[in-house]
């Protein structure tokens, strides 16, 4: 089935709506829980204007990149599931998957930010836990 010259316009204006900006920070913050703050991997994302396709199950296929690089690619799905009465869902993401190079930068970060010490605040800064004075009482 092709797919017509106006659809591919449709399916970019879709792709670059907040409604998809909205599903594709949700898709980040499932591969990186810390993504979009300081202490996560994946900082932006940009749409490969290129890769957006209509998928054969319905949908649109997406290609992004974490941080702008090419090798932390994310595969999205976007989707507006049709209800019975004829009436559209809200947009959202219907799977896909990304770079083992993003997965292994996440997994490593996880790894580091486990092994912080527990008295840590939001800002990233180390409280000071004082130390009790040892007295020698004679």
């Amino acid at each position: 089935m092709a797919i017509p010259v106006g659809y591919d316009a449709y399916m970019r204006h879709v792709v670059h709506s907040e409604e998809a900006d909205a599903v594709f920070r949700r898709g980040m913050r499932n591969i990186d829980p810390h993504a979009f703050t300081k202490e996560g991997i994946i900082h932006s994302y940009t749409i490969d204007d290129d890769k957006i396709e209509h998928s054969p199950m319905g949908g649109i296929m997406v290609t992004l990149y974490a941080n702008g690089d090419r090798s932390l690619e994310v595969m999205v799905t976007l989707d507006r599931p049709l209800n019975e009465d004829g009436s559209r869902e809200p947009l959202e993401g219907q799977g896909g998957g990304y770079s083992r190079k993003l997965y292994d930068l996440v997994a490593e970060n996880e790894r580091k930010l486990a092994q912080r010490p527990s008295a840590m605040v939001s800002s990233d800064k180390r409280i000071q836990l004082e130390q009790p004075e040892l007295r020698n009482e004679e």
